[in-house]
């Protein structure tokens, strides 16, 4: 093997610096690369690409923190496109605190579109979700208004979750809300489709969350800005199949609780006093 000359090992070797502090104060704290979502994708290597979540703080708290720690008010809010949307449903056969919950719990009845049950659950709750007597979000008046009667650790959780583009961020985030948001989202969705005939992922978004409710509880606001660009309306035709899929696909596989985990107080109000409506 021929021997490497000076000039080679002098660009394989990393600029000298003579301390952690050194390093650290030439470093580009708000610097941006040019890395392609693709070149992301090679560098991590075998693991499965996971979308990294903004929290919903609730508990009169109301701001949106996103991955990384950055907080942002949610009177504020933040600027998007939502590639895509998905209600999902899960029944737990324990509640979060109960003891015997294990971690990594499956759920025993789930469905990955918030419509029909998923085919690999043994002992559905009902046929389907729209008059399951656990799930508060049902279409059938009957059915939610059986799954409103009951214990709230006994009904479905609710969720929606949303795949979101934030400017100067390459890789989208996911932002899950609870079902107090969901009459805002189906009227936003509604508004900007009859009105302007463009779906979501055609439009920016302006995202905010007002405090609402006895426990302060967030509840996500949209309002639209304006239409995108017919080239960017274009790709995001695919980027909004791609990201329903990937929704779908992975809707039970995390607990997502945030709620319950930040506020149970706030959770038990939620689960009171809202009852979404078909839209």
């Amino acid at each position: 093997m021929a021997k490497s000359t000076k000039s080679e090992e002098k660009a394989l070797a990393l600029p000298e610096v003579s301390s952690e502090e050194a390093l650290l104060s030439i470093l580009e704290k708000d610097g941006k690369g040019s890395a392609t979502p693709e070149q992301i994708r090679s560098q991590m290597g075998s693991v499965e690409p996971r979308l990294e979540r903004i929290e919903l703080k609730h508990a009169g708290a109301n701001a949106l923190v996103f991955p990384g720690g950055k907080l942002v008010q949610g009177e504020e809010g933040f600027l998007a496109v939502i590639l895509a949307s998905n209600f999902h449903n899960a029944k737990y056969k324990h509640a979060y605190d109960d003891p015997k919950r294990e971690d990594g719990e499956r759920p025993e009845c789930k469905s990955s579109d918030g419509v029909s049950v998923d085919s690999d659950v043994e002992n559905p709750k009902a046929a389907n979700c729209s008059i399951c007597p656990l799930n508060c979000a049902a279409t059938s008046q009957k059915a939610r208004d059986m799954a409103f009667s009951k214990d709230r650790d006994e009904r479905c959780q609710n969720r929606l979750t949303l795949v979101v583009l934030v400017p100067g961020h390459s890789i989208p985030y996911l932002l899950t809300l609870p079902p107090s948001s969901f009459n805002s989202f189906g009227s936003y969705a509604q508004r900007v489709g009859g009105q302007s005939r463009f779906l979501l992922h055609e439009v920016a978004t302006h995202i905010t969350t007002k405090k609402t409710g006895q426990h302060g509880h967030s509840e996500a606001r949209f309002e639209m800005k304006g239409s995108l660009p017919q080239e960017l309306r274009d790709a995001n035709e695919e980027a909004n199949k791609s990201y329903l899929a990937y929704l779908q696909r992975t809707a039970s596989m995390d607990r997502v609780d945030e709620e319950e985990a930040a506020a149970k107080a706030s959770a038990e109000a939620e689960a009171k006093d809202t009852s979404p409506a078909p839209l």
